[in-house]
C-alpha cells in the first residue's frame, strides 16, 4: 500500500489531479458544485502505480507476493458487495481497476519477478501481531462513528467477524450489540430482519436468465466464506465453529441482540450493560434500571450521560442557548473557470474574518460562536465529535425514525450536549467569492494569490456574493432533530465594500434559519 501510493507520487499523479482540479474548479462541500473536481487517480494511473510498486517491492526483503494477497482482499471485498446489489452483476468504477483486472496482470508478469525467500515478519512478527490486534477496535469504532447508509451493517459484519475468532474478546461483543442498538434505533423495522443476511441476495438462473432474489436463509444455516469475506487466515483461526455446528443461537437481529447481551455479562462488559438499557426507548422504567446497574461499575464511560437520563428529561436539564461553530469561512477569487482561495490561516485574514464575526455575535447573547479551527486546536476529541455530529443531517433521507434523539443515539453526541450546556448545536458554512474576468497569465494568479482577505472584502465596483449554510443539530423535543438551511448566489450591493456587508448579510440569513425553525414549533 505505501509503495503504492509512493508511486503515485513518484509519476507526478496528484500534480496530475491538481491541474485537473484548477481547470474544472472546486467542489465546495454542501453547496456542491456545477464542475466537481476528480478527487482520484485514473484506471490506468493506478495500474502504473500497481507495476511501479512491484518493481520497487523487488527490492525489499519482503515476499513479493504481498501484492498479490493485496489484491486478492480487494476482490474478497468486490464480491461481497456485489452481493448485495440487485441489480448490478459486476462493479462499475471509472478510478479503480477491476481486482481481476490487477490479478492478471500480476499473474501475467509472475515469471519476471524475483520472489525474495525472506521471513513473512522483516521487522518483527510480536510488533505486526500487537498492531493488528490494537487496530481491530480502532476499525470498528471508526465504523460504529462515522454516520453514513451502511457503516452499521460494515461494523456489525467486521465485529462478528472478529468475534468467532476471539469469542471471549468482550470489545467485539460491544461493538455488535452498540451497532445492531444504533441501527435499529434509527429504524425499527431492523429488529426482525435476518441478521447479516437481510441485505444480501442469492444469483439464480430463471429461463437461463441470471436474476437476484432476497437471501432467504440466516446466517447461521451454513457456513458462507464470500458473505464474511473472511481472509484464509482467519479462517483457519476460526474458535466459534459451535455456531454452525450446534442449534442456531439467533437468526434474526432481535434475538442476536438478546444473546450478545446475554453473553456480555459473562464477560463483565460494563458498556454492554448501557447499550441494553438504551435499547429500551418506551419502557422507561426498565431502561432506569439497567442505568441503575451500569452506574454501580466504577468502569462505566457515560456516568453523566447515564446520571442525566435518570433525573428526567434529557434536554429539560440542558440551557436553551446554542453552540455555533464556523466551520468554513472560504474567501475566493473566481478568474472565469477558476477559483482561487485565499489562505484564510494567515494571521492577518483570520483576524478580520473574527472581526467579522465578532460584528455576528454581539447580536446573539444566547449563541456562542466560535471557529471550529478553534475547538482542533484546543480539543482534538471534540473536534472529532462535532465532525460526527454534523453528519447527523444525512440520516433523515434514509431512515424510518425521523424524530431521533442525537444523545440516543450516541452517548458521545450525549457528552457535548452536556459539556457546553446548550440545546442546539449549529455548524455554518460561507463562501465569499469576488468575481474577476480570466486573464489567464502567471501575473494575474501571481496578484490574486496575494490578495488579503481585508483587500478582497473592502473594494467596491466589483461582483461579490456570498453562499451560505447552517446545519443544525438540536435536542428541543419540539422541533425536528437535524435541519438545514442554504442560500447560495448572494448579491452583494455593488456600490458598497464587502466588509460592511458580510455581518449583516450572515446574521440576515441566520435569523431566517431560526424564523424557518421557529415555525416548526
Amino acid at each position: 500500500l505505501i509503495l503504492h501510493e509512493l508511486a503515485h507520487s513518484y509519476k507526478h499523479h496528484t500534480l496530475h489531479k491538481f491541474l485537473h482540479n484548477e481547470v474544472v474548479g472546486t467542489d465546495w462541500g454542501v453547496f456542491g458544485s456545477v464542475k466537481k473536481p476528480r478527487d482520484y487517480f485514473s484506471q490506468q494511473q493506478e495500474l502504473e502505480a500497481d507495476s511501479l510498486a512491484s518493481v520497487w517491492m523487488e527490492q525489499t526483503p519482503y515476499f513479493h507476493s504481498g501484492l498479490l494477497n493485496y489484491y486478492r482482499i480487494l476482490q474478497r471485498l468486490e464480491q461481497r458487495k456485489l452481493l448485495t446489489l440487485e441489480d448490478y452483476w459486476e462493479l462499475k468504477n471509472s478510478h479503480i481497476p477491476p481486482s481481476k483486472t490487477r490479478i492478471a496482470k500480476y499473474e501475467a508478469n509472475s515469471n519476471k519477478i524475483k520472489q525474495n525467500d525472506a521471513n513473512l515478519f522483516v521487522v518483527s512478527k510480536t510488533d505486526f501481531m500487537g498492531l493488528k490486534k490494537q487496530a481491530k477496535p480502532l476499525i470498528l469504532d471508526a465504523l460504529l462513528t462515522n454516520i453514513n447508509k451502511t457503516n452499521y451493517d460494515d461494523c456489525i459484519e467486521r465485529a462478528f467477524v472478529f468475534h468467532i475468532v476471539e469469542p471471549e474478546n468482550p470489545l467485539f461483543t460491544y461493538y455488535i450489540m452498540e451497532a445492531i442498538r444504533r441501527k435499529a434505533y434509527l429504524d425499527d423495522i431492523y429488529w426482525q430482519q435476518d441478521f447479516i443476511t437481510y441485505r444480501y441476495f442469492d444469483t439464480l438462473r430463471v429461463d437461463n436468465v441470471r436474476r437476484k432474489r432476497p437471501m432467504g436463509r440466516h446466517l447461521l444455516e451454513f457456513f458462507d466464506v464470500n458473505l464474511l469475506a473472511l481472509n484464509p487466515t482467519e479462517g483457519k483461526d476460526i474458535k466459534a465453529h459451535f455456531y454452525w455446528n450446534d442449534a442456531p443461537r439467533f437468526t434474526t437481529y432481535d434475538e442476536a441482540y438478546a444473546y450478545f447481551f446475554r453473553l456480555s455479562q459473562t464477560q463483565n462488559c460494563t458498556e454492554c450493560i448501557l447499550s441494553y438499557a438504551l435499547s429500551y426507548t418506551i419502557d422507561i422504567e426498565k431502561r432506569d434500571g439497567y442505568l441503575n446497574e451500569y452506574l454501580l461499575s466504577p468502569e462505566a464511560k457515560y456516568t453523566l450521560f447515564a446520571e442525566t437520563l435518570l433525573a428526567g428529561n434529557f434536554s429539560k436539564n440542558l440551557l436553551n442557548k446554542k453552540l455555533t461553530l464556523v466551520t468554513d469561512f472560504n474567501a475566493v477569487i473566481k478568474e472565469g473557470n477558476d477559483f482561487i482561495r485565499l489562505d484564510n490561516a494567515a494571521a492577518d485574514n483570520l483576524r478580520n474574518i473574527n472581526y467579522v464575526l465578532d460584528s455576528v455575535r454581539m447580536n446573539y447573547p444566547y449563541r456562542t460562536i466560535r471557529m471550529f479551527s478553534d475547538i482542533q486546536a484546543m480539543d482534538y476529541l471534540d473536534f472529532k465529535k462535532f465532525t460526527q455530529l454534523k453528519k447527523l443531517f444525512l440520516l433523515p433521507h434514509y431512515v424510518g425514525n425521523k424524530n431521533f434523539s442525537p444523545h440516543l443515539l450516541d452517548p458521545s453526541f450525549a457528552e457535548l450536549f452536556l459539556k457546553y450546556n446548550v440545546k442546539e448545536i449549529e455548524f455554518i458554512g460561507i463562501n465569499f467569492l469576488e468575481y474577476r474576468k480570466a486573464e489567464k497569465t502567471k501575473e494575474a494568479y501571481k496578484y490574486a494569490l496575494k490578495t488579503s482577505f481585508y483587500e478582497l472584502a473592502n473594494t467596491t465596483n466589483t461582483s461579490q456574493t456570498l453562499d451560505f449554510y447552517l446545519i443544525s443539530i438540536n435536542e428541543n423535543i419540539l422541533k425536528t432533530p437535524t435541519f438545514i438551511y442554504s442560500n447560495r448566489d448572494i448579491s452583494l450591493n455593488f456600490k458598497r465594500n464587502g466588509f460592511t456587508q458580510l455581518a449583516p448579510r450572515i446574521k440576515l440569513e441566520i435569523d431566517r434559519k431560526d424564523g424557518m425553525m421557529y415555525q416548526q414549533t
